[in-house]
């Protein structure tokens, strides 16, 4: 079991799932000192964005490396309605779409 440290609220994370494996160190933007390693399976983070920020998805990270404890963090969650014709419509809420719409300062940061 891999230990993660963190000051999310609890209630940020909605599910969390193992993916692929990933041990590569990448250069950090800029390309400054290596990112710290990380080991092992790589973890998706939901994130209900009505109460939470999607920058605590960066807020993990696992106690002996310092690395993010994960890989990717996912909206959740739009909805799949049916416009009245049969029809089936995306529809986001206006958090979602705060999100999607603000990129740059609420994604590419993680």
């Amino acid at each position: 079991m891999m230990r993660i440290a963190g000051s999310v609220a609890a209630g940020s994370v909605l599910g969390a799932a193992s993916i692929g494996a990933g041990s590569a160190a990448f250069a950090a933007p800029g390309g400054n000192k290596p990112r710290p390693v990380k080991l092992g399976p790589g973890m998706v983070c939901y994130v209900e964005v009505n109460n939470q920020s999607m920058l605590n998805v960066g807020r993990y990270k696992l106690a002996k490396s310092g690395a993010n404890a994960f890989d990717i963090g996912i909206v959740f969650a739009s909805n799949i309605n049916n416009d009245g014709t049969g029809r089936a419509v995306l529809h986001h809420n206006e958090n979602v779409t705060r999100v999607l719409q603000n990129v740059d300062t609420e994604v590419r940061p993680l």
